[in-house]
């Protein structure tokens, strides 16, 4: 009786152990395994936001949710203004659209708690192991949500948001009126679950050039 339990639990541990195994070596998604993406879409106005999840590519749009500040600057691309009135906020952190991981404003560009690094490389395909280096995680600043008033009395509403400076980098102004140049680097995230994401961006206007779009191809990969 003693020799039939004696073997019922080494087989129950067998089959425990093997279990675990499996778990354990089941493939792991890394740059040069993960599938190459493309996410592209029509940028709203200076309002609003574009939240993106990039494991489904699934995206949303939503109306920047911040205080608004309408400041009358003494002159065009001048830092020297005043206050003329504030909006209340809309909503807080919370209120943001659930599972996404990049967001863009016009240029602007924001991580969802995660972290950026723009490489040297230029081909999503070369990297073969993530990045390392000194990441950079968003932090509050200025954006533009409503430029009606600019032309008639020089009035700027402005909102204070979370936005990645490295991201950022991704383009770059030639001034007023030039066109844009966009970054040819690849661009490495960390996110806080341990996911992360490589981004190369492609173009910051439609195939007609008149309208503005976030235009990039990607690589999701997630954690082991």
């Amino acid at each position: 009786m003693k020799t039939r339990i004696f073997a019922v639990a080494c087989l129950a541990a067998l089959l425990f152990t093997s279990c675990g195994k499996d778990n354990n070596d089941e493939p792991k998604t890394t740059p040069e395994t993960a599938q190459v993406k493309h996410f592209e879409t029509v940028m709203p106005g200076y309002d609003s936001w574009i939240y993106i999840n990039l494991e489904t590519g699934r995206f949303q749009q939503q109306e920047e949710l911040g205080e608004r500040e309408y400041r009358k600057y003494k002159s065009m691309g001048g830092t020297d203004y005043e206050v003329v009135k504030k909006e209340p906020a809309k909503g807080t952190e919370a209120d943001l659209p659930k599972g996404w991981h990049l967001a863009f404003h016009i240029t602007d560009a924001r991580t969802n708690n995660g972290e950026v690094l723009m490489t040297e490389e230029t081909d999503l395909n070369k990297i073969t192991a993530f990045p390392t280096g000194n990441y950079v995680a968003d932090a509050p600043a200025d954006i533009y949500v409503d430029l009606s008033g600019m032309q008639s009395g020089g009035i700027i509403a402005v909102s204070k948001a979370m936005v990645n400076s490295e991201m950022n980098k991704w383009i770059k102004s030639t001034g007023m009126g030039k066109p844009k140049i966009v970054s040819d680097k690849v661009f490495a995230v960390k996110f806080k679950n341990g996911n992360a994401a490589l981004i190369k961006f492609k173009d910051y206007l439609d195939k007609t050039g008149k309208q503005k779009v976030v235009s990039f191809d990607y690589k999701f990969i997630k954690k082991a």
